[in-house]
């Protein structure tokens, strides 16, 4: 209703008024003389006009909801209280005002504040309720791609178990082969009686091919033996790895991979070597 009378004749004011600072100070005036109606309605008109800066509404709020409190006016005093509040939370009175408008003003700004808060706390919740599910679902991906990871890491040992077993059985066919080919080829026995220098080399050369057979079997094994080592060594650099990268160490963990499955390569080539070199030596 304060608002409607002003708008009706409040270019009236203005024109007397050379600005919203000399209008808020005649109802500072007419507030001191007592003639709160006047003063009100000049304050209300500064509120309205687009002339005036934020700090002029402020102050013409706080004098309109003060003369509109010795008036009995609460509702309209409250609004302009409102008005003030709701930019500035913690906007103060001016000095001297009666307890009358000090603890009606209070409550007023306790209840603003409060809203504040909770709405402070409402928007705080929600970040935190979006920064968990973002959280739960990075762990989730890297839980998948860990899973992923391992399988392929079995894959990987499966096929290299896999290839190992073919090239033993390939060297066992070979061998075999190499077995029945030197048994069809052997020549047929001389009737002639042996000579003792013929004897003396049949016996030295079975010697020879014993030493060596020998010596490259036991390369062979050695061969063997550390290959397994470095494949258990690339095994537990790869366990490592994915320890690591699932405990959110995702550079270290892809490091100890990259070694574990070098060293598991290298361990499966000696063991590979190794099983050739005994399955030759046979």
């Amino acid at each position: 209703m304060v608002v409607l009378v002003c708008s009706t004749w409040g270019g009236a004011a203005w024109a007397d008024a050379a600005t919203a600072e000399e209008q808020l100070e005649r109802a500072r005036e007419l507030y001191a003389e007592l003639e709160y109606p006047a003063a009100l309605e000049e304050a209300v008109e500064v509120t309205a006009r687009p002339d005036a800066t934020e700090d002029e509404r402020t102050r013409a709020h706080l004098l309109a909801g003060i003369v509109a409190r010795i008036m009995e006016r609460d509702v309209d005093a409250r609004m302009h209280f409102l008005r003030v509040l709701e930019k500035n939370p913690y906007e103060k009175l001016p000095p001297g005002q009666p307890p009358k408008i000090v603890t009606f003003y209070d409550l007023i700004q306790k209840e603003v504040q409060r809203d504040v808060l909770e709405r402070k706390k409402a928007r705080f919740m929600a970040m935190e309720r979006e920064a968990a599910a973002a959280e739960q679902e990075r762990l989730e991906q890297e839980r998948l791609a860990l899973e992923q990871e391992k399988r392929r890491l079995a894959a990987e040992q499966q096929r290299l178990r896999r290839q190992k077993a073919d090239i033993a059985h390939q060297l066992r066919q070979q061998r075999a082969a190499q077995v029945d080919q030197q048994l069809g080829e052997e020549p047929p026995p001389d009737p002639a009686a042996p000579t003792p220098d013929a004897v003396g080399g049949a016996l030295g050369a079975p010697e020879e091919a014993a030493e060596s057979g020998a010596l490259l079997s036991l390369l062979g094994w050695g061969g063997v033996g550390w290959g397994a080592v470095l494949l258990v060594l690339g095994t537990a650099g790869s366990a490592t790895g994915a320890y690591a990268y699932a405990v959110s160490l995702p550079q270290l963990g892809a490091m100890f991979l990259v070694a574990g499955l070098a060293l598991g390569a290298v361990g499966l080539g000696l063991i590979t070597t190794g099983v050739i070199a005994v399955v030759v030596a046979e």
